[in-house]
């Protein structure tokens, strides 16, 4: 299988969310937090993971973006690639067994 960008921000969008919701040193800080903040972490550890990429492809690392505007353009509808599969990953992987367990 072919470890393309769009594979690897979609599952980072999931992972994120998993790991906020049962990691127990993590989940505790999260759940904390006002639910303002909440999304606003996701989505710039996001932002943080899929231009991390872009910076590694502009350094030679990697081969997933094209170091212009269009490899921006792409990064960026990566990133709402990945708040979906977080958002996913939220509502399949965690609110549905919260849930269940009440």
């Amino acid at each position: 299988m072919d470890l393309t960008p769009d594979f690897l921000i979609a599952v980072a969008g999931a992972v994120v969310s998993l790991f906020f919701a049962y990691f127990p040193w993590v989940k505790d800080k999260f759940d904390a937090l006002d639910s303002r903040w909440k999304p606003l972490i996701n989505a710039g550890i996001l932002l943080v993971v899929v231009f991390g990429l872009f910076g590694l492809s502009c350094a030679g690392r990697f081969d997933y973006f094209v170091c212009d505007q269009s490899g921006v353009m792409k990064a960026v509808e990566l990133w709402i690639a990945a708040l979906i599969g977080n958002r996913l990953g939220y509502s399949y992987g965690v609110r549905q067994f919260k849930q269940a367990s009440q």
